[in-house]
C-alpha cells in the first residue's frame, strides 16, 4: 500500500481506519482517522474475548500510528482524549489530534404509512450488551404489553434465545436498503453498548425519524447532546422511563433533532476540518 501511495505522486497518505504498519516507516506524510480505542477497552474489560495475536496486531499498529501520524484525526472529542491516553500509556510523545467528527446526511423519506415499531440492534461481541438488551426488553414487553412489533437486527450470541413474544422477529442480517426501511417505520430505535467512539445508530435513527434510546455513554452523550433518550446500563428504571419517554415523543420535536443533529454534524464541516489539519500539520 505504501508503494502504490508513492507511485500517485501524492503528498499525503491518509488512513481512513488508523492503523498504521509497524513494518516500515510510511514513506511519506501520514494521517490516519482513529475512530475508538477498542482494542484497549477489550483488553482491560473483556481479556478473554479476543485472541493474543489479534490484540497483538491492533497494539502494534496503534504504536506505530502514534509514532509515525503527522496529524491524528477523530471522530469526537473522548476519541481524542483515548489517544492522548494511551500515547502517555506507551511512553510516546503526545501527536497532533485533531477532532473532525462524522458528517450525515438525511436519507431519502420511504413511503410508510405509520411508524409503528421497535428496532434493537443486536450483536455477539460483548461490549454490545445484547443479552442485557435481550432481558430488559423482556422485562419492558411483560409490562407495557407492548403490540407493535419489535425487530431485533444483527446476529446474538451463541448462548442467547430470545423469548419467544408473538411481536418479536429477529434478522441476522439485512440488505441496507431493507433497514432504512425498517428504520423509516420505526418508532424506537434502542442500542446497547459499553463502549463506543462515537455511536452512530443512535443518529441515523434520530435523523431517519426514529426516537433513539441508548447507553449513557461519555462518546454518546457527545454526540447526541439534548436529542433521545439516555439510559444506564446498571439501572433498569432509566431504560424503562427512556422507552416511556421516546414512544411518546411528539413528531415536532423528533423533526427538530434530526435538524439539529444534521446541522451539528454535516459533512463540509467535516471536509473543512480535515484540510486545516492537514494544513496544520504541514
Amino acid at each position: 500500500m505504501y508503494d502504490a501511495a508513492v507511485a500517485t505522486g501524492n503528498e499525503w497518505l491518509l488512513l481512513p481506519k488508523g492503523f498504521a504498519s509497524w513494518l516500515r516507516r510510511p514513506p511519506l506524510k501520514l494521517a490516519v482517522y482513529v475512530h475508538d480505542a477498542m482494542h484497549d477497552f477489550y483488553q482491560r474489560t473483556y481479556p478473554g474475548a479476543a485472541g493474543r495475536l489479534e490484540h497483538a496486531y491492533f497494539q502494534r499498529a496503534w504504536r506505530a500510528s502514534l509514532r509515525h501520524a503527522r496529524v491524528i484525526f477523530t471522530n469526537t472529542v473522548f476519541t481524542a482524549q483515548e489517544v492522548r491516553r494511551i500515547a502517555a500509556q506507551f511512553g510516546l510523545p503526545q501527536p497532533q489530534v485533531v477532532v473532525v467528527g462524522i458528517g450525515f446526511v438525511r436519507p431519502v423519506p420511504a413511503p410508510i404509512e405509520a411508524r409503528r415499531g421497535i428496532v434493537v440492534l443486536a450483536s455477539p461481541f460483548p461490549h454490545k450488551r445484547t443479552s442485557l438488551a435481550a432481558e430488559w426488553l423482556a422485562r419492558w414487553q411483560r409490562s407495557h404489553q407492548f403490540d407493535g412489533v419489535v425487530d431485533w437486527v444483527g446476529r446474538l450470541p451463541a448462548d442467547l434465545g430470545l423469548p419467544d413474544f408473538l411481536n418479536w422477529r429477529h434478522h441476522e442480517r439485512l440488505a441496507e436498503p431493507d433497514f432504512r426501511h425498517l428504520l423509516a417505520s420505526a418508532r424506537v430505535l434502542v442500542f446497547f453498548s459499553d463502549y463506543e467512539g462515537f455511536g452512530m445508530p443512535p443518529l441515523e435513527a434520530a435523523v431517519a425519524g426514529a426516537s433513539p434510546v441508548f447507553s449513557d455513554l461519555s462518546a454518546t452523550r457527545e454526540v447526541m447532546g439534548e436529542t433521545g433518550f439516555r439510559f444506564s446500563n446498571a439501572d433498569y428504571e432509566s431504560f424503562r422511563a427512556a422507552m416511556t419517554a421516546a414512544l411518546q415523543v411528539p413528531p415536532a420535536r423528533l423533526e427538530s433533532w434530526a435538524a439539529e443533529l444534521l446541522a451539528r454534524h454535516d459533512w463540509e464541516h467535516v471536509a473543512h476540518r480535515i484540510v486545516a489539519g492537514l494544513q496544520a500539520a504541514d
